[in-house]
């Protein structure tokens, strides 16, 4: 069991929150931007003010449908409006207490925030646009059309890294006026000392064409000098360490990374279309009560959708030449897309 604070409580973060007043005492201490990893709190799925908040926020009483919350494949379009209502309710919830309050506590200490909201149970694209840099997320390999580049069976995942998952993150930077747009790259692309730099260049070449221009590698695995070669591993990592054989050579990737990312930053988003984003659809249309839109899922959840469709159609590869790119929005929150 892995114990954690309410995510949909101000109160149980702001005291959260305090172990780090009492540690920092009004200073960052030269800490640029805080970083809150992908969410992985699985299975958290109530708060104690739920109840008193889904009144507060829908207008009706929630106790009276409990049975229609509780429906694994809703069987009846009540039980779908009440769940959905409570899937809204929690995003608001995670948006205000827990993302938007991020992000003021490491403002009033000087910093930026960053956020991997990809996982969440709520409005991803809100949830992007509520820090300073949002960040989105590569899991697995891609399957590239390039003759002699490998890629072992072995490290296929269900879903390749898609370009329309990214985008969520590289819209809500866009569309809310904020200059960076991250990605956490590379992970698991392979096992441990299997994956060469040939791999990596067009997986990070991908991440650019979604909008990215801030690439963290993942990564290396601090190890102290006693534990002797290979070191201390992370188990998704493709262990970007002096341990690798390839750590000599690491530099040319790198350097192609700084200069693509130094003209990229200077950019400004160019689109022509926007693009709806029915996250109520996502929201009437559950696998279960507490649905989490995960990069491992978007075979169930954004894969079957009319959006991703039409995405697809209007990707720049399908339209004719000269065309630009093309925007997500959502009712509650809107983004764009990077032209690729």
């Amino acid at each position: 069991m892995k114990l954690t604070f309410d995510p949909f409580s101000k109160q149980a973060f702001q005291l959260y929150l305090s172990r780090f007043d009492s540690a920092f005492q009004k200073s960052n201490h030269g800490v640029g931007s805080f970083f809150n990893d992908s969410y992985e709190v699985y299975g958290t799925n109530w708060t104690p003010r739920l109840l008193e908040e889904f009144l507060k926020r829908r207008g009706y009483s929630l106790q009276p449908y409990l049975r229609e919350l509780s429906e694994k494949v809703p069987s009846s379009d009540r039980a779908r409006r009440v769940q959905c209502d409570y899937r809204e309710t929690i995003s608001d919830l995670l948006l205000e207490n827990f993302t938007q309050t991020f992000t003021k506590w490491a403002h009033n200490l000087g910093s930026l925030t960053r956020n991997q909201a990809h996982g969440s149970p709520g409005n991803l694209l809100d949830l992007y646009a509520a820090v300073d840099i949002p960040e989105c997320e590569t899991f697995g390999s891609s399957n590239f059309n390039i003759p002699g580049l490998r890629r072992d069976s072995s490290d296929i995942r269900n879903v390749d890294p898609d370009p329309v998952m990214m985008k969520f993150a590289s819209s809500a930077a866009n569309v809310s006026g904020k200059k960076l747009a991250s990605s956490e790259t590379f992970t698991w692309l392979a096992e441990h000392f299997r994956v060469s730099l040939s791999q990596c260049k067009p997986e990070v070449e991908q991440v650019f064409l979604s909008g990215i221009n801030h690439v963290y590698n993942h990564g290396a695995t601090y190890s102290p000098a006693e534990a002797g070669w290979p070191g201390w591993l992370f188990y998704a990592s493709v262990n970007f360490a002096p341990s690798n054989s390839f750590w000599l050579h690491l530099s040319g990737l790198n350097n192609y990374i700084a200069r693509c990312q130094s003209i990229l930053q200077e950019g400004v988003p160019d689109n022509d279309l926007l693009v709806y984003w029915p996250v109520y659809d996502v929201w009437m249309k559950p696998e279960s009560a507490d649905l989490q839109l995960t990069i491992h899922s978007i075979d169930k959840w954004l894969w079957p959708s009319p959006f991703y469709a039409d995405v697809k159609a209007t990707h720049p590869r399908n339209s004719p030449p000269g065309g630009n790119g093309y925007f997500p929005a959502t009712a509650r929150g809107c983004a764009w897309l990077e032209p690729s």
